[in-house]
C-alpha cells in the first residue's frame, strides 16, 4: 500500500488527511519526517533501507541512520496534543534505546510513564518560573577555624512549591528542567532574585557576607550569562563581593573552554567561584590551572563518612594539599556530626558546611536573625 511521508519541524502540529504529525519538545529546530499508514514490518524495511544509503562528507563516506517510533492513532489518543505527547515519546525511546531502531508506542511501557510524568513536570517549571512558586533558602558555609580570619557565606538552595503552597521534589523538577532546556531559565531566575533580595537588604550584608549561587551545565556553556549578570549589577547596584557563583566540576570539564571564559567574565566583574562536588568527576588537576576559582568543594561523598572511612580520609586528604597549593581555599560539604568536623579540621579544609553547622533556612529566616542580632551560625557552636 502507498506511505505518505510529509517533512515537518518537531514543534509543529498539523492535520494530515485526519492524523496528526507533530513531534519535539517546544518548538526545537530538527526536522523529521511523519509516515502515514506505516507497519512495524514496514517501518523494519525502511530502517534497513536507509542503513544502506551512504553521502560523502570532505571527502569522506558517512552512512545515514534514523530512529522511528510508531504511534497507533486512536483509541486513548483522540486529540492532536496527546499524539504529540506520544510521538515525541515514542521517538526518544528509540534514540534512547541507542538509536538505529523502531520503537512501538504502548501506554502501558513504564518508559513511557515515566516520560508522561517527565512532561508533567515540564508544565510545572513553567508554572514556577511564570508564578513564581520556587522559594530561595540557603545555607552558611562557614570558617572551620574561627579565627582564620576567613569570612562566611550561604549558599543559595532552591525549593518549589505548588500554588497551594505544598513543596514539591527538587530532584525531579532540575531533571526536569534539564531535560527540556529550562535550567538556563530557572538559573536566571535565581539570580535575578538574590541580587534583588541583595539590594534590599544591603545593611544586613555585612553580617551575612554573601551569597553563593549555583549555576547548572546548561549556564556554564552559555556565554551570554556574563552580560546577564553585569546587567543585574548594574540594575541593582550590588557590591560584587556580595555574589559568587558555584560551578559543578561536571559542568565545567564538559565545556571546558566556555566555562572557563564565564568564569574568567563573572571574576573580571568582582564575583567570586567555586568549583562544586570537585572528586567525583572526570576532571584531573590540571583542570584547575585553566579555571581560575577561589574555592574547591569537596564532593560530599568523601566527606560524609570520613570518620570511619581512611580512604576517604586521604582523599580529602589530598584534594585539600592541591588546593592549597595553587592557592585556593577549600570547602568540606556534608558535615554532618561533631566527629566529621573534627576530621576536616585535623587535614586543615578552610571551610564547613553541613547540617553539623545548620540546617538550610529561608532567606527571609536569615534576615530575620540579623534583624534579631542572633549569632551566626559557625563551627564553635558544634558540639557531640
Amino acid at each position: 500500500k502507498a506511505v505518505l511521508l510529509q517533512p515537518v519541524k518537531y514543534g509543529e502540529i498539523e492535520a494530515v488527511e485526519g492524523a496528526a504529525s507533530a513531534a519535539g519538545p517546544r518548538g526545537e529546530a530538527r526536522e523529521g519526517l511523519i509516515g502515514l499508514g506505516y507497519t512495524p514490518q514496514e517501518a523494519e524495511r525502511l530502517l534497513d533501507s536507509v542503513r544502506g544509503l551512504t553521502f560523502d562528507v570532505q571527502n569522506r563516506t558517512a552512512s545515514l541512520h534514523v530512529s522511528i517510533g510508531l504511534v497507533a492513532l486512536g483509541g486513548e489518543l483522540d486529540t492532536a496534543g496527546q499524539v504529540t505527547r506520544a510521538v515525541e515519546n515514542a521517538l526518544s525511546a528509540a534514540k534512547a534505546g541507542g538509536g538505529d531502531q523502531v520503537y512501538v508506542y504502548r501506554e502501558d511501557d513504564p518508559d513511557m510513564a515515566r516520560r508522561r510524568d517527565s512532561v508533567e513536570w515540564l508544565v510545572r517549571v513553567d508554572e514556577a518560573l511564570v508564578d513564581g512558586h520556587l522559594r530561595l533558602r540557603c545555607q552558611p558555609i562557614v570558617p572551620v577555624r574561627p579565627d582564620a580570619g576567613l569570612s562566611p557565606h550561604h549558599e543559595v538552595l532552591l525549593g518549589v512549591a505548588t500554588a497551594n503552597n505544598e513543596l514539591l521534589s527538587i530532584a525531579e523538577f532540575i531533571e526536569a528542567a534539564e531535560r527540556y532546556k529550562r535550567m538556563r531559565a530557572v538559573d536566571r531566575w535565581i539570580t535575578r532574585e538574590v541580587f534583588d533580595w541583595v539590594a534590599a537588604h544591603r545593611e544586613l550584608m555585612p553580617q551575612i557576607h554573601g551569597l553563593a549561587v549555583n549555576l547548572s551545565g546548561q549556564t556554564a556553556s552559555d556565554p551570554t550569562f556574563v552580560e546577564f549578570v553585569r546587567q543585574q549589577f548594574s540594575r541593582t547596584g550590588v557590591d560584587p563581593a556580595w555574589i559568587s557563583f558555584e560551578v559543578t566540576e561536571t559542568a565545567a570539564v564538559a565545556s571546558l573552554s566556555c566555562a572557563a571564559g564565564i568564569i574568567h567574565g563573572l571574576k573580571h566583574l568582582g564575583c567570586h567561584i567555586a568549583l562544586d562536588d570537585f572528586g567525583s568527576g572526570q576532571a584531573s588537576y590540571a583542570y584547575l590551572k585553566e579555571l581560575p576559582v577561589d574555592w574547591l568543594k569537596i564532593d560530599g561523598v568523601f566527606v560524609r563518612d570520613i570518620a570511619e572511612d581512611r580512604n576517604d580520609f586521604a582523599v580529602v586528604r589530598s584534594i585539600n594539599e592541591i588546593g592549597h597549593f595553587l592557592g585556593k581555599k577549600t570547602i568540606a560539604e556534608y558535615v554532618k556530626d561533631a566527629a566529621t568536623l573534627d576530621m576536616v579540621a585535623e587535614i586543615g579544609v578552610d571551610y564547613a558546611q553541613g547540617f553539623a553547622i545548620a540546617k538550610p533556612m529561608l532567606l527571609d529566616e536569615l534576615a530575620n536573625m540579623c534583624r534579631r542580632d542572633e549569632p551566626m551560625p559557625s563551627t564553635a557552636q558544634v558540639t557531640d
